[in-house]
C-alpha cells in the first residue's frame, strides 16, 4: 500500500471518528437496512444499502459497534470494522 493510500486511509478513519464522537451514530432516522454478507478481518462485505458515501459511519443493528465505510461498488459497501468484531456475523 503506497504512502498516499495509508494518508488517505487515517486521514478518513481519523474524520469517522470524530463525527462519531461529536455525533453519536443513531439507529433513528437510518437510512434502511443492509445485509451483512461476510466479515473478515474486521471488514464487512455488506448489501442492501443504496445511496452510501465514503468515509459514513454504520451502526451494527442489535450491536454497540460502528464501521466505517471505505469501497463502494454497485451493489455492495465494505467497511471496516471500528470495535471488536464479537458478535457481528453474516446475515445480520
Amino acid at each position: 500500500m503506497s504512502q498516499d493510500s495509508l494518508t488517505s486511509f487515517f486521514s478518513a478513519l481519523d474524520a469517522a471518528l470524530r463525527r462519531t464522537e461529536e455525533h453519536p451514530v443513531s439507529s433513528e432516522g437510518a437510512k434502511g437496512t443492509g445485509m451483512i454478507q461476510s466479515v473478515k478481518d474486521g471488514v464487512l462485505h455488506i448489501d442492501g444499502l443504496p445511496g452510501l458515501k465514503m468515509g459514513e459511519v454504520l451502526h451494527v443493528v442489535d450491536t454497540s459497534i460502528n464501521a466505517l465505510v471505505m469501497q463502494i461498488d454497485r451493489d455492495a459497501a465494505y467497511a471496516v470494522l471500528l470495535e471488536s468484531s464479537q458478535g457481528v456475523r453474516e446475515g445480520m
